[in-house]
């Protein structure tokens, strides 16, 4: 894909652009081996972009060190930015406090993909696509910013655009195929070699019965979590059960496809919405023991759940026994995330304009929003996810495409209706986030409901 196809379509959102600005920027403000502070989101999208950006200054000859840490607020700023250094790099977030960031008056580079406001900073130079594409930026995260911004350092530092393709999947804007600048990203990854094409099963484990087994995104109501049902349909299928997935391609690939997304139409899915089943996955022709950039992604998610980012960091490299470590922390997480999927979907409760329910594993809250939303309840109403921590309410909240299309926007109503019991929130108009007071957790639920209805034209 190239540059101009890109922008033909409307994708770019000016980023070619700006990421060159952006480097000739940090060029005349940072001067030649400085100390330089990457902060991260603590997620697999910006662990992946801190790996990526961090491997290009460490190139450039600055000595650099990192903080994985949240920086929704001004207070967490204070923290990230507590420590002097002659320069800081803030990634998948900045946009929201980019005043308090610029306060310090140190030379800040933020590569963000979330809601920006209207500042104006002298310290400090954003990327961000929605400067330009507002809420409709897609197929861009901040790992794919960080692709970007490495191969418009220098071509060779495309080698690491790997990290940014497999950010961009955990980050989902590979739904709907790989278009924009995460397709570019991707393409470009290819045309060098990084990456290799492979069309086939996309679905991620040792075996293909695991990988159907284990499914959560997708979620198979009639095999996610029953072998024996999933064996008896692969065997029908003509399709070994303790093949890898990776050698699934040509007519197997598309019978077991065909099979599946069968059976997830039959309960409503939208299947069009999804990634194919049967469709490239980009093998990583560096990494044996990583098949695919979906199994790299899977990795990070499972890394960055545990908050092991060092060893998240080990896995990016390469290293045989990060990956290893990565491999055991991935299956233990899986079992857990199938056994309270399960008990979520009995503990479901509903408001107006919302489902929700409690959990108590924190780390993974966005995937059990994400799956009952899409594979259990529908997609009539935002689904959100709720963890006590401490004497605060984490939430959440997972919406659609044809949630957003009526003016369900969940990043307006998870500010609204945390402002309004003391706390903060925000996010992506289908995927958001806010921390209130325990103590008036019901108080925002109701709150948000209204919000929520209020913005909805229409019947979904």
């Amino acid at each position: 894909m190239l540059i101009e196809e890109v922008k033909r379509v409307g994708m770019d959102y000016g980023i070619f652009e700006r990421l060159r600005e952006s480097w000739s920027w940090w060029q005349r403000h940072v001067r030649a081996r400085a100390h330089v502070r990457i902060v991260a989101d603590d997620d697999c999208d910006g662990v992946t972009s801190a790996f990526v950006v961090g491997t290009v200054l460490e190139r450039f000859g600055h000595k650099v060190d990192f903080k994985v840490m949240l920086v929704h607020s001004p207070a967490d700023v204070d923290v990230a930015m507590a420590e002097p250094r002659d320069a800081y790099v803030i990634l998948d977030m900045g946009s929201a406090t980019l005043d308090r960031i610029d306060s310090f008056g140190v030379p800040t580079l933020v590569l963000d993909h979330h809601r920006v406001h209207d500042v104006e900073p002298k310290h400090t130079f954003e990327v961000n696509p929605r400067r330009v594409g507002g809420d409709k930026a897609a197929h861009v995260s901040t790992s794919v910013l960080a692709g970007l911004f490495a191969a418009t350092v220098d071509e060779k530092h495309w080698d690491v655009s790997y990290a940014g393709v497999a950010g961009g999947i955990s980050d989902r804007q590979h739904l709907g195929g790989f278009k924009g600048l995460l397709g570019y990203l991707a393409d470009g990854a290819a045309a060098r070699g990084v990456l290799q094409r492979s069309k086939g099963l996309t679905l991620v484990g040792d075996t293909v019965l695991s990988a159907v087994t284990d499914s959560l995104d997708p979620f198979f109501e009639a095999y996610t979590g029953k072998p024996e049902a999933a064996r008896t349909m692969l065997k029908r299928l003509g399709i070994p059960p303790e093949q890898s997935p990776v050698d699934v391609k040509g007519d197997a690939a598309a019978r077991l496809a065909a099979e599946l997304e069968g059976a997830l139409r039959k309960r409503g899915v939208v299947v069009d919405r999804m990634y194919p089943l049967d469709e490239e996955r980009f093998l990583l022709p560096h990494v044996p023991a990583v098949p695919t950039v979906f199994a790299l992604a899977q990795l990070m998610e499972a890394t960055t759940a545990a908050e092991a980012h060092d060893l998240a960091f080990g896995v990016l490299r390469g290293e045989p026994g990060a990956i290893r470590h990565a491999h055991a922390l991935h299956d233990r997480r899986q079992e857990g995330l199938l056994k309270e999927a399960a008990r979520l979907r009995d503990k479901k409760q509903e408001l107006p304009n919302l489902r929700w329910a409690e959990t108590i594993d924190e780390a993974n809250t966005g995937v059990y929003a994400h799956t009952l939303l899409t594979f259990v309840y529908g997609d009539d109403k935002p689904f959100l996810i709720v963890v006590k921590r401490g004497s605060d309410a984490k939430m959440s909240g997972r919406g659609s495409s044809r949630l957003y299309l009526k003016g369900v926007d969940l990043s307006i109503g998870m500010d609204e209706a945390a402002r309004h019991v003391g706390g903060h929130g925000g996010g992506h108009p289908g995927a958001s986030g806010a921390t209130v007071p325990y103590e008036k957790r019901d108080a925002f639920l109701e709150r948000l409901s209204e919000v929520l209805g209020r913005l909805r034209r229409g019947p979904v």
